[in-house]
């Protein structure tokens, strides 16, 4: 029941992404957008299975992941830290950056301790 419940949820939030974004795409009403969203998951669905739709999700992953480190390589090299792999540079960013502007980002991350 609790995966049932899980999956409809889950459901519920992509069918309302599908069907905004068809809705804008097509100048429709949401409901067509839904409902034309709907037809075109369920085509992709029957028509390449669902070895399909994982490798469908491993293309968006990695388009998700590129737009965010692109943008992130550029803009660590532009102020001057590691930006070939950006991740590493990030505590130092983060510490140039509260004590710039005196805010202490660790805080929420803390838990109460005392730094």
């Amino acid at each position: 029941m609790i995966s049932i419940a899980i999956s409809v949820i889950y459901c519920v939030a992509q069918f309302k992404g599908i069907g905004l974004l068809f809705a804008w795409l097509f100048a429709i009403d949401y409901v067509n957008g839904v409902t034309m969203g709907a037809a075109v998951v369920v085509a992709y669905v029957v028509f390449s299975g669902m070895l399909g739709v994982s490798r469908n999700q491993q293309m968006q992953y990695f388009i998700l992941i590129v737009s965010f480190i692109l943008p992130l390589m550029f803009l660590a090299h532009k102020m001057g830290y590691f930006w070939i792999f950006p991740q590493f540079g990030y505590g130092q960013a983060i510490e140039d950056l509260s004590s710039r502007y005196g805010i202490n980002l660790a805080v929420p991350l803390c838990l109460g301790v005392p730094l």
